[in-house]
């Protein structure tokens, strides 16, 4: 019987020995994909809080209107020379050939005098139920300094891009 015991005893040693078998590692799951700056949204729709979205994305490196380049002719209202910035899905709307944007796509034009001189920044970003006359789109306007000048649902926007209703108001050739 102490030698069925200590046999016993044994085999419960063994079964319970380490091996030299790697443990596998506890791993925290990889975060997920941050998404870029540019694609992020805002879902403030005042001059002040776009504006401090703009900032915040840096609009200056996202892509530009394909197509356009720096300081391409512009006309008026918006000044002689424009450069014109998108969001992500903006673009790839753009790129798509989707007759509508989707909502959060960002349209930033900066507006220069003929001697290049930044004279004011125009967007427009769709916000979905906004303003369905308008194609639910926000616009606004800031002099160079970052002054809002016009924003919301600007009859003067809306009312010059109205002829352009059937492209979702945009003016600039896709």
């Amino acid at each position: 019987m102490r030698r069925a015991l200590a046999v016993l005893v044994l085999a419960m040693i063994a079964a319970c020995e380490t091996r030299d078998e790697p443990v596998p590692q506890q791993t925290a799951p990889p975060p997920a994909p941050r998404e870029p700056a540019a694609a992020r949204q805002t879902s403030d729709t005042t001059a002040a809080g776009l504006w401090a979205h703009l900032q915040s994305s840096n609009y200056r490196n996202w892509r530009m209107w394909p197509g356009k380049e720096q300081l391409y002719t512009g006309t008026e209202p918006h000044g002689a020379l424009l450069t014109t910035y998108v969001n992500e899905p903006a673009r790839t709307a753009l790129e798509s050939g989707d007759s509508v944007m989707p909502p959060g796509a960002l349209i930033v034009k900066e507006n220069f005098s003929q001697d290049s001189t930044l004279a004011a920044i125009t967007a427009m970003y769709k916000v979905a139920g906004y303003d369905a006359e308008g194609g639910d789109w926000f616009w606004a306007r800031w002099d160079a300094n970052g002054t809002p000048q016009v924003s919301g649902r600007a009859e003067p926007c809306k009312a010059c891009h109205a002829a352009n209703a059937a492209h979702d108001f945009l003016m600039t050739a896709r």
